[in-house]
């Protein structure tokens, strides 16, 4: 097994980024004086990375979105950070660490003093031609990812969580925010605290059977099969009702049933769907 030896990049102030960034580097920094410790000494900065096409990405932020795109069209990778730090001095020392091992890309702001201040934020997205795993987590911050396939892990305490076109074993957890899962197929599991959850156009993935959990303690899910379920559905709410129905030809719905709960079995296969919530009302649509 040949293993490639860690490459690592630091984003640090513009005169040094110009000078050890490589031709296929992008770069663009400002900063504004502050008067008070709120953050808006803004600093911007961006890097092409040369020969990686293939990457699995673990991202790290805090009061910040990550944005996580693969796109096809693009010939490297290429990771852009925005953040705004308390003083310009503050700005003009904060960098992003990028360290590319064993084809996982690994980005995370690098604090002044090794310490972030209070209302600081650092804003993180990274677009590559092919996403493999994804790992991606911010404490404050909406994150979105789109495209690619692998084992994907998100989580958020403060933020909307939107997944689109994505196939693979799924992961998300905000305790603040919605959760959208759009396209793709696979495994899910996702839950938020206070949030709706929406699933459309999003299915088991072949010939596998579903294997889904969606809650939420205060919010509506609503959940579009593309395919009807051969197994067990199961979907409960404390202060709702939870409302199935049959999608017909010309989109129209045909209401099957509407309970406080329902636990049904839908043949003999494998299939097993659980959602659940305390305030809100779940709606499932099945072919």
């Amino acid at each position: 097994m040949i293993r490639r030896r860690p490459v690592t990049r630091r984003f640090a102030r513009p005169a040094t980024l110009l000078a050890a960034l490589t031709a296929t580097a992008m770069l663009a920094a400002g900063c504004s004086v502050v008067s008070s410790p709120r953050a808006i000494a803004p600093t911007a900065m961006a890097v092409s990375m040369p020969d990686v096409q293939a990457v699995g990405v673990e991202v790290t932020s805090v009061n910040g979105r990550i944005v996580i795109t693969q796109d096809p069209s693009f010939g490297d990778a290429v990771i852009s950070a925005e953040a705004r730090l308390t003083s310009t001095e503050r700005a003009e020392r904060f960098s992003i660490e990028t360290v590319m091992e064993d084809g996982v890309l690994r980005v995370r702001p690098l604090w002044p003093d090794g310490k972030q201040l209070n209302n600081e934020s650092c804003n993180i997205e990274i677009t590559a031609p092919q996403i493999d795993d994804v790992d991606a987590r911010t404490s404050n911050g909406s994150v979105r990812l789109t495209g690619g396939t692998g084992t994907t892990i998100i989580k958020s305490s403060n933020g909307s969580v939107t997944i689109k076109d994505r196939s693979g074993n799924l992961t998300a957890r905000t305790s603040n925010g919605r959760i959208v899962v759009e396209g793709g197929s696979g495994p899910l599991d996702v839950a938020s605290s206070n949030g709706s959850i929406t699933i459309k156009h999003f299915g088991p993935g072949g010939d596998a059977p579903y294997q889904w959990r969606a809650a939420t303690s205060n919010g509506s899910i609503r959940v579009e099969l593309p395919v009807s379920p051969s197994g067990r559905v199961r979907a409960s709410t404390s202060n709702s009702k939870v409302r199935v129905f049959r999608k017909e030809s010309g989109g129209a719905q045909t209401e099957l049933l509407a309970s406080r709960s329902i636990d049904l079995e839908l043949g003999s296969g494998a299939s097993d769907i659980v959602l659940s919530t305390s305030n809100g009302s779940i709606v499932v649509v099945t072919p």
